[in-house]
């Protein structure tokens, strides 16, 4: 199985005689995918079940929160809350879906396009089933339940899919992804400062997130390889 650094190609063929073929560009990230989506799913059935065994930490980290608040950081995260926000996030998505397009960038758009929409698609049933409160006293405007963060998952989900469909594997890839979880854990950490998330709220949206951008880049992304250049044939020449 190849390494979540390394594109390379799973050919699965079918046993019916028919012959098709379903091709995973990066099994390795496929698996990555997998593995946070199943860790952010068993934290949002703890969470469900159990609400009070992660209350302590949660409510100690919102004390620290409320310890280390000033007027700056408070500025820079009501900031992040319009910035990573669902309308500007809708409006930065739908452009680097059409920049996408305009490239010609089928697979990297259907990895995105997908990635997107599965992560929107979860906030509302997770929310509904877990039926979490929202900490006391947020800093900014807020609405519906606490579990997931919309603005922690969204952030996660593009960053992730953008550092992988726009970079080669390698020392671009790494940096690229360093920056999307820098960015991702940046928005996080916000939510737990204005008092709009619990912490355990963020973790399994930055799980969430990543795990679907991982996944479908995994099964959907062209795998790519270093084009070899061609050896010039020389002419024959007359006996």
């Amino acid at each position: 199985m190849s390494q979540p650094g390394q594109d390379t190609e799973l050919t699965l063929s079918r046993s019916d005689g028919h012959g098709s073929r379903l091709r995973l560009a990066a099994p390795g990230w496929m698996l990555v995918g997998l593995v946070c989506l199943a860790l952010a799913t068993a934290l949002i059935a703890v969470v469900a079940l159990t609400p009070s065994s992660v209350q302590p930490a949660d409510g100690q980290w919102l004390r620290w929160m409320l310890a280390v608040r000033v007027p700056p950081g408070v500025f820079v995260a009501k900031v992040l809350n319009v910035v990573a926000g669902g309308t500007v996030m809708w409006i930065v998505r739908l452009v680097i879906a059409a920049t996408l397009a305009i490239w010609r960038r089928w697979r990297a758009l259907a990895v995105f396009a997908l990635a997107e929409l599965c992560a929107e698609l979860c906030i509302g049933p997770v929310k509904a089933l877990v039926d979490r409160p929202r900490p006391a006293g947020s800093l900014v405007a807020v609405t519906g339940q606490s579990m997931p963060s919309g603005h922690a998952l969204t952030a996660a989900v593009t960053a992730v899919a953008l550092a992988l469909i726009l970079t080669r594997p390698g020392r671009s890839r790494l940096l690229a992804l360093a920056a999307a979880a820098a960015w991702s854990i940046l928005v996080a950490l916000s939510r737990t400062y204005l008092s709009a998330h619990w912490l355990t709220d963020v973790v399994a949206s930055l799980l969430l997130g990543t795990g679907w951008a991982a996944l479908w880049f995994g099964v959907l992304a062209p795998s790519q390889r270093t084009l070899r250049p061609r050896t010039p044939v020389s002419p024959a020449r007359d006996p």
